[in-house]
């Protein structure tokens, strides 16, 4: 870890402006480096240095287009067309690859990680949106950014137009690149024609970042499959849903919407979203009102009801994007709505005009959005008229984005809580999940807080759970899952601070053998009690890794092995079975339990399952890029979970594979038994 006053540590704590701010200042750099000459910091700085200038080119060739001087209203739809045909174009070859790949040969039938496209550029279609309206939203953040003109009347000319998104393209390669240096530990050894850069090896973060998408795509498909075969149920009662139909597009779009029950059509992919969500920690907070909205009684629930609805209008317009052809002309794709339709789109909720109006400006873009256009894609473009980014609303990271409208339009007034109440919903499941496990007569999840003094000052104990004699400790800590190289490195960083937690929690307990039989309601002699701790993962990131002397392990996780038997390798699943998985053959589950069940749980924190199904497909490739305004060349490591390789197909191989390393992690955390 970099010293907490060295330069970098400066940098990252933004006391130093960053080569990604416009006010960098290369000659502070240049002192700095003088100073630095054979220490950690000096490859960084050097790093630093090189991509400071790199950008301060490109935005001194940005000023010089005069963007801002051009019609707002007009430039603002040439992006939106830009953003709207590359998600037209990913949904057509996610479509042409579910074709050639056959869905049943993929984990789940999902086709989210498999790459699109060929050669060096084939990336997968979250990789390509994500890109695509990070860069737009760049470009957008500068149009719209002051200072602004006097005047905004000159033409958008194409040639313009393709410059612009050349140097936006080259500011976010950038600006990711520089963010992986200063966070997650990559090198530059060359800076030639091709600048190859070094990720660390071993490299836990990067691999667990790649793991955590994975897993969150496969759970979202599941969500999905099960959804659809209970909503295609005779007798279900799962509540209906909307169907929504352009009916209009001469001065705008208006819109149809008409009740759907379930049964009729397929189920609405936005279902299976909302659903997911709520079995999230957000849970608690989706019925309560938002107090920072312009309406007080708008909750988190009714924007979802207002995201669902945006994002059925906005596939019904999808779908006459495409009935246009390709070789429409670009401004096709960035069809303009009135803001009094889409208020008009939220009629059938019943809500009152004024909250009708608050939760669609909820959505429309402004300089201060959180998230950029991932939070607020209606993009203004004048006379009371949006035009939607399609991507952000069709295909958001919902659980991301939810938490950036709570922390918008609540604060900290549900956050302070989150912590406390995410624990007690743990605990709670633990207990009952432990209740119904047949090695679960000798265990037990203290289900209460419990907050000693240490040295003088109550600390909060997150979660304490006994099986026979061995006291497994657990230390939480609770992040959006990250998106960026700085989210990763800050969250490497938490779980370091939660390690130096369970040192000090560790070490008391030791020392207080008797108060701790006495909370976990061991009658034999407390001598006889060993401790083990490990750090629990609000998100799926860091799952699998280890922080100091610590596993670490995600809440799904965690709850995966309190609530189930066995872990299936593959399965089937139907509503006659309650929609539990069903192994396809007996040697495709591995009990999770294999004689003493505290030593298969250590073995499980250490060796967690999902997370090596994973790896069983993860692949590490060479990336190669162009910053296209200087033609310089890109070269790094890219990780990748190639999910073709965990299909039905190669199961029993998997399945054998997992089995071994499952029964030799047993073997290990039997001899290393705290």
């Amino acid at each position: 870890m970099v010293q907490e006053k060295s330069f970098v540590d400066q940098v990252r704590r933004g006391r130093v402006a960053s080569p990604t701010i416009r006010t960098f200042d290369a000659n502070a750099w240049r002192t700095a480096l003088g100073r630095a000459t054979g220490t950690a910091d000096e490859p960084i700085i050097r790093a630093g240095l090189w991509f400071g200038e790199a950008l301060q080119a490109r935005w001194r060739s940005i000023e010089a287009l005069d963007l801002r001087r051009m019609s707002l209203g007009a430039l603002t739809r040439e992006m939106a067309a830009v953003a709207n045909l590359t998600h037209l174009r990913t949904i057509a070859m996610a479509e042409m690859a579910a074709l050639e790949l056959d869905r049943a040969s993929l984990p789940s039938g999902s086709v989210a990680q498999v790459r699109l496209g060929a050669g060096e550029s084939a990336a997968t279609a979250d990789m390509i949106r994500t890109s695509t309206i990070d860069t737009l939203g760049k470009m957008v953040a500068y149009v719209r950014g002051a200072p602004a003109p006097s005047r905004r009347d000159r033409p958008v000319r194409s040639e313009t137009l393709t410059t612009a998104l050349t140097l936006f393209e080259d500011v976010y390669l950038l600006e990711y690149l520089w963010g992986h240096v200063l966070w997650c530990g990559w090198q530059v050894p060359t800076n030639g024609p091709v600048l190859r850069f070094l990720r660390p090896d071993p490299d836990p973060a990067g691999r667990s970042f790649i793991i955590g998408e994975f897993r969150r795509e496969m759970l979202l498909a599941e969500f999905m499959g099960v959804y659809a075969m209970e909503w295609a149920r005779l007798g279900t009662r799962l509540p209906g849903s909307w169907s929504v139909q352009t009916r209009d597009l001469g001065q705008g779009a208006a819109f149809q919407v008409r009740p759907l029950q379930p049964g009729e059509g397929p189920l609405p992919p936005t279902y299976a979203l909302r659903a997911l969500l709520r079995a999230t920690e957000l849970e608690p907070y989706i019925e309560e009102p938002l107090p920072n909205l312009d309406d007080p009684t708008i909750s988190l629930d009714d924007l979802l009801k207002c995201w669902e609805l945006l994002a059925l209008a906005m596939d019904s317009l999808v779908q006459r994007s495409f009935a246009k052809g390709p070789k429409a002309p670009p401004l096709t794709f960035a069809p303009t709505v009135r803001l009094a339709d889409l208020e008009a789109l939220l009629e059938p909720l019943g809500w009152t005009p004024q909250k009708r109006r608050a939760a669609i400006r909820h959505f429309v873009y402004e300089d201060t959005a959180p998230d950029g256009l991932w939070s607020k894609p209606l993009l203004p473009v004048g006379g009371g008229k949006v035009a939607p980014v399609f991507a952000p609303i069709s295909c958001p990271n919902l659980l991301r984005t939810a938490e950036l409208w709570l922390a918008e339009a609540a604060g900290e007034r549900f956050f302070s809580r989150r912590g406390n109440e995410a624990e007690a919903k743990l605990r709670r499941r633990l207990d009952t999940g432990l209740k119904t496990r047949p090695w679960g007569q000798a265990s037990m999840v203290l289900d209460a807080e419990w907050k000693p003094k240490i040295d003088g000052v109550g600390r909060d104990i997150d979660l304490v759970i006994r099986i026979d004699e061995t006291v497994f400790i657990g230390e939480m800590k609770l992040k959006k899952h990250p998106v960026s190289a700085a989210e990763i490195g800050r969250h490497m960083l938490e779980f370091d601070h939660a390690a130096e937690q369970l040192d000090i929690r560790l070490k008391w307990l030791d020392q207080n053998r008797r108060r701790l039989a006495e909370q976990t309601r061991f009658d034999a002699d407390p001598a006889r009690l060993r401790l083990q701790g490990f750090v629990i993962s609000g998100t799926a990131f860091g799952c699998g890794t280890q922080a100091g002397d610590y596993p670490i392990v995600d809440i799904d996780s965690l709850e995966f092995f309190f609530g189930e038997d066995a872990f299936l390798v593959t399965g089937q699943i139907g509503p006659e079975s309650g929609y539990r998985g069903r192994a396809d053959r007996p040697e495709q589950a591995l009990a999770l339990v294999q004689g003493d069940a505290a030593t298969s749980f250590l073995a499980y924190l250490r060796h967690p399952l999902h997370v090596r199904h994973a790896e069983q497909a993860l692949v590490t490739q060479i990336r190669r890029s162009r910053l296209r305004s200087t033609d310089h060349g890109l070269e790094w490591p890219e990780h990748h979970v190639d999910a073709t390789q965990l299909g039905p197909a190669t199961a029993d191989v998997i399945a054998a594979r997992l089995r071994a390393g499952w029964e030799d992690a047993i073997v290990k955390a039997r001899l290393s038994s705290p």
